[in-house]
């Protein structure tokens, strides 16, 4: 509906600024970078909205050095960042893993006499999740329960997410009980991040354990779910299993993705060596003819 934003703003003679930004906003929305650099451009006197607006997708896309480019603009313009645009930087730089301008924003938000609200604790969390910056996330949680600002399931779950990365089973479930300890509503999304951290031996068995438990809560395990589990199948060596997965979403008709498809080839992989093995061992256990020796 991009297109058809941009034809009403045209077909009107004198557009108010609100009707600018939503145009602009609606090619964010659809991620139409082109479509909206130009608009952003022609733009002759830019709004706060305005730049928060583009900030935005550049920092979705990762283009970090055009959002460094952007914010510096509109700073020149003097026009003051409100939390929403630190916001964007901290999502920006949390895209691409850069923890150190995350808190650097964060620090510069201070700077200017904002309180961080549970959106911008949200944004840092969500950085930390990709970074895989567990200790970072914690301390983080601390210091928002600290400031009385009261973390949703969101935060906790961005919180659990950041141990994926180093498998730290133990600490997660431990964010996770808090999480049923504060009586969140505990929703897909939680369980899947939970799923993630779970590694190493007995692994499957967990996945498969905590998948009962998501059925129990009459919860639908989604692709991304059985993605998780298919991983963790695999890594397993369970060839078996990971293919009674696959035949689980068809009959339940959960639709693959991307990362599905990834999964599928791995399991073929898996199979392909396992066959291999297991003729190199059937080989190796053949009695050598009468008269033979091994060499």
């Amino acid at each position: 509906r991009w297109q058809d934003a941009l034809n009403l703003f045209y077909s009107v003679e004198d557009p108010q600024a609100q009707l600018r930004t939503s145009a602009l906003a609606a090619c964010a929305r659809s991620s139409q970078l082109h479509a909206a650099r130009t608009f952003f451009t022609e733009i002759p006197e830019k709004t706060i909205p305005d730049y928060n607006t583009f900030l935005s997708l550049l920092g979705r896309l990762r283009m970090i050095d055009e959002v460094e480019e952007v914010y510096t603009e509109m700073k020149r313009q003097g026009l003051q960042p409100t939390d929403y645009t630190y916001g964007c930087l901290i999502n920006a730089y949390g895209m691409v893993h850069d923890m150190v301008a995350v808190f650097a924003t964060l620090a510069d938000l201070r700077s200017a006499q904002l309180q961080p609200c549970t959106m911008i604790y949200g944004s840092v969390l969500t950085a930390c999740s990709k970074a895989g910056e567990k200790d970072l996330a914690q301390t983080t949680l601390a210091e928002m329960c600290a400031a009385a600002a009261e973390p949703n399931i969101g935060h906790f779950t961005s919180v659990i997410s950041s141990y994926a990365k180093s498998k730290d089973e133990d600490r997660a479930r431990e964010t996770f009980k808090e999480m049923q300890r504060r009586g969140f509503h505990i929703d897909l999304v939680a369980y899947t991040g939970l799923l993630g951290c779970i590694g190493g031996p007995g692994a499957l068995q967990r996945a498969e354990e905590l998948a009962e438990e998501v059925r129990g809560a009459c919860i639908r395990l989604d692709a991304t779910f059985y993605n998780q589990l298919l991983q963790i199948a695999i890594i397993s060596g369970e060839a078996a299993r990971a293919r009674q997965f696959l035949a689980e979403m068809a009959s339940q008709g959960v639709a693959g993705n991307v990362q599905t498809r990834y999964r599928e080839k791995q399991l073929e992989q898996l199979e392909q060596d396992s066959a291999v093995r297991d003729a190199v061992s059937h080989t190796s256990e053949d009695p050598l003819p009468l008269g033979w020796r091994a060499i």
